[in-house]
């Protein structure tokens, strides 16, 4: 284990713990977007309505929507645990392919989803080695018999998930099975749902969004951007530099590109562009 992810442990439980304590009143959330519950549905900038207290869906139609391939493509938000952390469903409406990301635990609430709408999940991705993203991987795994795949710069991040889980105060997870480590600009496709592995350090070290291709391209962020705000770089292996560095790589990308972040709800990339602090070119953090 690296030499920082001995002092990540103490760090995570004093300062992460204290703000997602926090979080729970109400008074300030670990990231941004709504609330476990408690508050009215919101209209998004797509004219669809977002209930904090429910499961998310987002409808998306592929370009090859007639091909025998598939096309149809569906997202659904999970928000999971205390942390409200998002697992992510992704699948071909059509075929039935599909791909989960960030199981961060509830393991029965993403089984009992994905079977209900006959999903066949192919893999389990982790966007971070965060306790919150990570603690129910084994259970998912090990019903659905997936592999998972998570950047090697966060495995020991993953590997603290029962020490993690203790700091919390949370039901005691291991840590997770990883199967294949994550690559910069590694290309991924089940059915028609096509995606690459974009590495985005800051937040941790091995920080890995994925962006999937299309007529409506979609960017699972996790925790490196959100709805007006981005990830916290005050933890062990939290870089302000990289996630500089990482944030004008997600510049570059189309307006047009909805974001499903970690935490919160669903925004896009031409929003952040005018509205998020950390990169808008007006109204700057930096």
């Amino acid at each position: 284990m690296k030499a920082w992810a001995g002092a990540a442990i103490i760090a995570i439980g004093v300062v992460v713990a204290i703000s997602a304590a926090v979080s729970l009143f109400g008074l300030r959330r670990l990231s941004p977007g709504p609330s476990a519950g408690g508050e009215e549905p919101v209209k998004t900038a797509g004219g669809g309505m977002i209930d904090s207290r429910q499961d998310v869906s987002i409808m998306l139609e592929r370009p090859d929507a007639r091909s025998t391939k598939g096309g149809k493509m569906q997202v659904r938000l999970i928000p999971v645990t205390m942390f409200q952390s998002n697992c992510v469903v992704a699948w071909d409406e059509i075929t039935g392919d599909g791909v989960l990301f960030d199981t961060g635990g509830d393991a029965g609430r993403i089984i009992d989803f994905v079977r209900s709408k006959g999903i066949q999940v192919k893999a389990i991705f982790l966007t971070h080695g965060h306790v919150d993203h990570v603690a129910g991987t084994n259970r998912v795994k090990k019903e659905l018999a997936v592999p998972v795949y998570l950047h090697p710069e966060d495995r020991p991040l993953a590997d603290a998930t029962s020490r993690q889980c203790l700091m919390f105060g949370i039901p005691m997870e291991d840590a997770p099975e990883v199967d294949h480590d994550l690559a910069e600009g590694e290309k991924f496709a089940f059915g028609s749902l096509e995606f690459t592995a974009l590495h985005l350090p800051g937040h941790s070290p091995g920080c890995t969004a994925f962006l999937f291709s299309g007529e409506k391209p979609v960017l699972v962020s996790g925790d490196v951007l959100f709805e007006s705000s981005i990830g916290r770089t005050d933890l062990p292996g939290g870089d302000m530099d990289k996630m500089k560095e990482s944030l004008n790589r997600l510049k570059q990308l189309a307006d047009d590109v909805v974001v499903v972040p970690g935490h919160g709800r669903q925004t896009s990339i031409g929003r952040e562009k005018k509205l998020n602090p950390y990169l808008s070119e007006s109204f700057s953090m930096w």
